[in-house]
C-alpha cells in the first residue's frame, strides 16, 4: 500500500514539474496577468500572405536565413516564422560552420530569453529533436506525413536546434579541422553562438 502511495505521489510531482506554470519565470505565476499565453496547445499564428509580421526585426542578415514556412516539401501547412542555415564558428577563411534551425517564439514573455537544443553525443543530428519532439512540426517514424507540433516548445520561448560539432548533419569541417575534445567542441559552439547573436541581433 504504502508503494502505491508513493507512486502517486511521484507522478502527481511529476505532472507539476512539466507544467509551464512551474518551468517559467516567477511572474508568469502572478494573479495579475491573463494566463491563457501559457495554453501550450495553441499554435504558433501564420506569418505568411501579403499582411505578413514579424516577431524578429528584418534585415540584410536575417532575411537570408528566412525559411518560408509554407513551403517545406511534405508539409502542408504554415509552420510560422523560422530561420535555418550555416554559421561559421570564427572568422577565419573557410572556417567549419553548424547548421541551425530557429524558431522565435510569438509568446510575448519570451521577451530576449533563448532556449538552445542540443542533441545527445555530441555528435547526435539536433534535426531528431526538432523533427521528432519538440518542433514546430513532427514527422515520427512510420507516419505518411508530418502534423503540426501543438506543443511546440517555441510557443513557450524563442528555441534554436544546434547540430553540432562541425561534422554532425548539415554542419560541415572547414579548414580548421574537427574538433579533437569537448572543450574544443565548445569553443567552436561559442563562436557560432557569437556569430549568432550578431545575425540576429539578441
Amino acid at each position: 500500500m504504502r508503494s502505491l502511495a508513493f507512486l502517486a505521489l511521484a507522478s502527481t510531482s511529476l505532472a507539476l514539474s512539466r507544467n509551464p506554470a512551474h518551468v517559467n519565470k516567477r511572474h508568469l505565476l502572478e494573479k495579475a496577468r491573463p494566463v491563457t499565453h501559457l495554453d501550450t496547445r495553441n499554435a504558433p499564428p501564420s506569418y505568411g500572405g501579403k499582411n505578413q509580421t514579424f516577431i524578429l526585426p528584418q534585415n540584410a542578415n536575417t532575411t537570408k536565413f528566412a525559411v518560408d514556412g509554407t513551403a517545406i516539401p511534405d508539409v502542408n501547412f504554415d509552420i510560422g516564422e523560422s530561420y535555418a542555415g550555416l554559421l561559421p564558428v570564427s572568422d577565419k577563411s573557410n572556417a567549419s560552420e553548424l547548421y541551425f534551425w530557429f524558431v522565435p517564439s510569438a509568446n510575448e514573455l519570451a521577451g530576449d530569453e533563448i532556449l538552445i537544443w542540443l542533441n545527445g553525443g555530441p555528435g547526435c543530428s539536433s534535426l531528431e529533436g526538432f523533427l521528432q519532439e519538440n518542433g514546430p512540426f513532427l514527422w515520427q517514424y512510420g507516419t505518411y506525413l508530418p502534423v503540426k507540433n501543438n506543443w511546440a516548445w517555441s510557443n513557450l520561448t524563442n528555441v534554436v536546434w544546434v547540430e553540432q560539432p562541425a561534422g554532425t548533419g548539415f554542419s560541415h569541417i572547414g579548414s580548421d579541422g574537427a574538433p579533437k575534445d569537448e572543450v574544443e567542441a565548445a569553443a567552436q559552439f561559442l563562436g557560432f553562438f557569437k556569430n549568432f547573436m550578431d545575425t540576429f541581433a539578441l
